[in-house]
């Protein structure tokens, strides 16, 4: 049956000459399919966890091909944003693997690179409606990590906005990470930007909130993005949300159970309104206590 799977499929040649006439596993079954369907030119749509690559281009030309990456800003972004400045040393070799890796602190990873690519499509409505404005788009990135969706999104808004009109703060728990990511952003040629308040990242805890700036521009953010799992909506992070255009994704669910990836919107009249999008299984959003 997969010798006809792979035959109906148009252009298939070197895939169908590759399987091997009985398969010895599920996950050969599909490394197999897999292989067949993104060298097939006319499917656009494979699955995430199978656009891993050996170099930041591959690995962004990949997500590109999946669908999962759709717009040119998006794809620009990730190109300038090197995912190998942003992971431990020892996991250097795994760096465009498109899958979660460990950061050296308890609970602590950088997602996977397909759920980057999602969240900074859901961030990148929120900048345009800033574009051309002459305001300030802020964003907001909860469990910053290593910094790579800090530079990402700081790269996305300066695109779209203008390097002085986009503005990303990252809040991590863990004080060690913050530091790093910090030299992470240096490293990946952000100094300036942190120098200039453009990037920022704070040790705290989201759960409590993000500690406005002494000129309050950290009041309200355009957009939010939350790279843990929520038990539920933190209720400090919708009060940062700009109301009538201020936009959060964020994982909801137990540690070990089922989880989804939402969408909220704060509306006009401090209301909010929610969209499931699609189930994910993220790390938990840590608060202070439980560390």
């Amino acid at each position: 049956p997969l010798q006809n799977v792979v035959e109906q499929l148009p252009g298939q040649k070197l895939a169908s000459m590759l399987l091997p006439r009985r398969v010895g596993s599920r996950r050969m079954l599909w490394s197999y399919l897999s292989c067949a369907l993104m060298a097939n030119p006319r499917v656009r749509c494979f699955s995430p966890w199978h656009c891993s690559a050996g170099s930041n281009e591959e690995l962004v030309s990949n997500l590109r091909r999946g669908n999962i990456l759709q717009s040119n800003a998006v794809q620009a972004a990730m190109l300038r944003t090197d995912r190998a400045a942003f992971v431990p040393k020892e996991s250097a070799l795994s760096a465009y693997q498109d899958a979660p890796l460990p950061l050296g602190f308890p609970g602590a990873t950088i997602s996977a690179p397909h759920m980057h690519a999602a969240a900074l499509e859901y961030m990148l409505p929120a900048i345009m409606a800033k574009s051309g404005t002459g305001e300030v788009c802020r964003i907001l990135d909860v469990g910053s990590g290593s910094g790579y969706l800090l530079a990402a999104a700081y790269h996305l808004g300066a695109t779209v906005c203008g390097p002085e009109h986009c503005e990303v703060v990252g809040v991590e728990l863990y004080e060690g990470l913050a530091d790093q990511s910090v030299r992470n952003l240096h490293a990946a040629g952000l100094g300036e930007e942190l120098a200039r308040g453009l990037v920022q990242v704070y040790a705290g805890d989201a759960w409590e909130g993000v500690q406005a700036r002494h000129d309050g521009r950290h009041s309200q953010f355009d957009f939010i993005h939350v790279g843990a799992a929520a038990s539920e909506v933190p209720e400090k992070l919708i009060e940062l949300l700009r109301p009538g255009t201020g936009t959060m994704t964020i994982p909801v669910g137990p540690e070990h159970g089922p989880q989804v990836y939402m969408m909220v919107r704060r509306n006009e009249d401090g209301s909010t309104s929610e969209e499931r999008l699609f189930g994910v299984r993220y790390v938990p959003l840590v608060r202070t206590e439980r560390r």
